[in-house]
């Protein structure tokens, strides 16, 4: 599958296609336009974008919010605290008691495959699969071949879709 860039819209859209994923599902959308007063009760779920709602957009991370727990998905494996982008996502994130973020790296920073670890992450975690489960179905090294997989598993719900 040729790795392209997932939209705002194709994320909406895969995430409401899936029965488990939609019952959870909030929104993808810009760092800056979090819920001020995200559910706590539920498990919620986003997908964010790095850039405010300002700008093009950059990278997306997947977010798993349940009782005063935050769990984050990035792909890159970065420290989000260097990106100045991210401040309001910063300060949103400090009202978990709660907060969980992977540091190792799924994908190179130079491939535009962030949007579908994000929605299969989620998809994941709706399955009431753990992080660490997740990251077992990736190599610790090959990047190209984790690419490769998690485009295999999205194309794979796309067609699905389809028939």
């Amino acid at each position: 599958m040729e790795f392209v860039w997932l939209t705002t819209n194709q994320l909406n859209a895969l995430a409401d296609s899936d029965p488990e994923l939609r019952k959870y599902f909030v929104s993808a959308l810009a760092c800056d336009e979090l819920p001020e007063s995200p559910e706590r009760v539920k498990p919620r779920a986003y997908i964010v974008n790095t850039h405010p709602a300002n700008k093009p957009g950059e990278h997306w991370i997947a977010v798993w919010t349940e009782h005063d727990s935050c769990e984050i998905l990035d792909s890159y494996g970065l420290d989000l605290t260097t990106n100045e982008f991210l401040t309001p996502f910063i300060v949103w994130l400090n009202r978990w008691p709660y907060v969980r973020k992977n540091t190792r790296a799924l994908q190179s920073v130079k491939t535009a495959s962030c949007g579908n670890y994000a929605i299969i992450y989620l998809m994941c975690k709706a399955r009431r699969k753990s992080m660490d489960e997740f990251f077992s179905m990736f190599s610790k090294k090959d990047y190209v071949g984790n690419d490769d997989k998690v485009g295999d598993m999205l194309e794979d719900i796309i067609q699905s879709l389809i028939k």
